[in-house]
C-alpha cells in the first residue's frame, strides 16, 4: 500500500489543511518518454544484439543524446496539454 494512502498520513494531512489530490493512474499516455523516447529505443535496437550490458548502456545512451531538444520541448508540451485535458475530464 504506498503510504501516502494510509490513514494516519491523511489525518496529519487534513489536520494541517493540506489538499489532497486525487492523480489518475498510471497511463503511458501520460508519460512523455513513453511515447517520445521509448518508440525511438525499441525501433533503433529491433533485431540487434549488443552483448553486453556496458555495450547496451552506451546504445541507449547515445540514442538519447540524438533525440533533439526540440522533441523533448514539444513532447513536454503535449504532456502538459494531456494532464489539462485529464483534470478536465475528472471535473465532469
Amino acid at each position: 500500500m504506498p503510504c501516502h494512502t494510509f490513514i494516519s498520513i491523511n489525518e496529519v494531512l487534513a489536520s494541517t489543511l493540506i489538499p489532497l489530490t486525487s492523480q489518475p493512474p498510471y497511463s503511458p499516455d501520460m508519460n512523455p518518454y513513453e511515447f517520445l523516447l521509448f518508440p525511438r529505443l525499441k525501433m533503433h535496437f529491433k533485431g540487434r544484439h549488443c552483448g553486453t550490458v556496458s555495450n547496451i548502456e552506451k546504445a541507449v545512451s547515445d540514442q538519447q543524446k540524438a533525440v533533439p531538444v526540440s522533441a523533448f520541448q514539444h513532447s513536454y508540451k503535449e504532456s502538459q496539454n494531456l494532464l489539462r485535458r485529464s483534470a478536465a475530464a475528472q471535473d465532469n
